[in-house]
């Protein structure tokens, strides 16, 4: 398995495939939303036919429409958050794929509205130091599961501050660390 190979990122669009046919890419990153995964049988099917190696870079939403999250200290949250990740890693491992890429999350409750972009915190900011151990024995647990299904587990952290919006906007707008916002109930 080789992790370094240049290749596109795809998602269950219907434009993904004719990417992938127009750029003969041999790996590609799925952008995976766990809470819609049978809008990926199409594309899985597509990348295991045509033998393209791929990762998962995993979102989702929980039940109740927060973001999952390792970095927050309610134990309910935390718990479907990890089961959504073992999820992830579980299709990969089915699909043969070769890694997952998770975010740690946001030490708040956070919100979100995949339509409309929205991001809403609904919860004061968890304090550092009470989640840090949570944090690490839950990566530690992940990172262990995942090499038993033979999926690589790698955990990218995202900016402070983000100059240019993940959503392709070019308004050029910075988000504060979310750490200092208000919540709204």
């Amino acid at each position: 398995m080789t992790l370094s190979r240049l290749g596109i990122k795809v998602g269950p669009q219907k434009h993904s495939i004719d990417d992938l046919e127009e750029t003969h890419a041999p790996f590609a990153e799925v952008w995976f939303q766990i809470d819609k995964k049978d809008d990926y049988n199409e594309l899985f099917s597509y990348l295991t036919k045509r033998k393209i190696d791929a990762g998962l870079h995993f979102w989702g939403l929980t039940r109740d429409g927060f973001m999952p999250t390792i970095s927050y200290n309610d134990p309910a949250l935390l718990q479907e958050s990890v089961d959504l990740i073992r999820q992830t890693i579980d299709i990969a491992a089915d699909n043969h794929f070769s890694y997952v890429n998770i975010h740690p999350g946001n030490r708040v409750r956070m919100r979100v509205d995949f339509q409309t972009h929205i991001f809403t915190p609904a919860s004061d900011p968890a304090q550092t130091k009470i989640i840090e151990d949570q944090f690490l024995g839950t990566i530690h647990n992940l990172s262990v599961y995942s090499s038993s299904r033979n999926v690589v587990l790698t955990v990218e952290t995202v900016p402070m501050n983000i100059v240019k919006p993940w959503d392709g906007n070019r308004s050029g707008k910075t988000y504060p660390r979310l750490g200092s916002v208000t919540p709204k109930n």
